[in-house]
């Protein structure tokens, strides 16, 4: 069973994704900022990570940094909805760092899961 750690502040957002991902055969895992996402893929060691960028204490850009720092060929999916600038700057940055993919919020179902299994199939 493939495992994924979703991350994002919002609790409905993780929810949502947890919704989607369970009844096709992944593990999920949670965390609600990057403190936590460093803990939780120490501890389950995921397939794949699902992050938010914009979040609360350490951030996703700073979270990405330190996750390819445990594991350099960790598969990563970057969501933002943006902030204060647009999200395309935001996943910009997270292009040039060699994620999997991004993703604009709001997404569509059938875009996030055929995103999923291309990153989990590379």
């Amino acid at each position: 069973m493939k495992s994924i750690l979703i991350v994002d502040d919002e609790d409905i957002i993780r929810k949502y994704l947890r919704r989607l991902l369970e009844p096709l055969g992944y593990r999920v895992i949670e965390a609600s900022d990057g403190n936590a996402a460093i803990k939780q893929y120490n501890e389950y060691k995921p397939d794949l990570v699902i992050m938010d960028i914009i979040m609360p204490g350490k951030e996703g850009i700073e979270t990405m940094f330190e996750l390819k720092q445990l594991n350099k060929n960790i598969k990563l999916i970057v969501m933002s909805g943006g902030g204060r600038v647009k999200p395309d700057n935001y996943l910009r940055i997270a292009e040039a760092l060699g994620v999997c993919a991004v993703m604009k919020k709001p997404f569509e179902k059938k875009v996030l899961l055929s995103t999923v299994c291309k990153a989990l199939s590379n």
